[in-house]
């Protein structure tokens, strides 16, 4: 993995008790919550410390790689975002869920892409 992180390959596999990371509901649908450190640039784009997303995949992070810190997990331990440890520099995140899936009816998860356009292009952009 990225940075020299390790990757658990099949979540059921290896944490039995953990909740399902492969949802049978539509991928649109969010079926766990997730809870987000508040020291982190995840918080101050959901301005929440708990959200609900979907959970489309069977791998999950195990150990982080250097320079990485958890920004949220799932109510089981899985680590559901990352962010660089350094926030000074431009926007490092990596999220466990797909807000692409969501964010056609999901305010919060237009938000985080508004977020994404805005540090990649530098400018500030409405979206209706």
């Amino acid at each position: 993995m990225a940075l020299g992180g390790t990757v658990i390959q099949d979540i059921e596999t290896k944490i039995p008790q953990a909740i399902s990371h492969y949802q049978q509901a539509e991928r649109h649908d969010a079926t766990h919550d997730i809870q987000i450190e508040e020291n982190c640039r995840l918080y101050d784009i959901f301005n929440k410390s708990s959200i609900r997303v979907n959970s489309i995949n069977h791998q999950a992070i195990d150990k982080l790689g250097s320079s990485l810190k958890t920004a949220a997990a799932a109510p089981d331990g899985i680590i559901a975002a990352v962010e660089a440890v350094d926030q000074s520099s431009s926007l490092f995140m990596g999220v466990q869920w797909n807000p692409e899936e969501m964010a056609s009816e999901d305010p919060y998860m237009q938000g985080f892409f508004k977020t994404f356009i805005y540090e990649c292009s530098n400018k500030d952009i409405t979206v209706d």
